[in-house]
């Protein structure tokens, strides 16, 4: 996802990333997620927000 993290950074900012991340981490904290599931949440996401294919 580091990848993915600097593409959305470069294309709309740190402030958009820290959203999607703060997300993320906010729902790992509820419960022990795999990082399949982090990646396809971060593309769910990333759908909702307009950046479907980005992560």
């Amino acid at each position: 996802m580091r990848v993915a993290q600097e593409v959305i950074e470069v294309l709309f900012g740190s402030v958009f990333w820290m959203r999607i991340e703060n997300i993320l981490l906010a729902e790992q904290h509820h419960q022990v997620l795999s990082e399949d599931f982090l990646r396809q949440r971060a593309n769910a996401l990333a759908r909702r927000f307009g950046l479907a294919g980005i992560i």
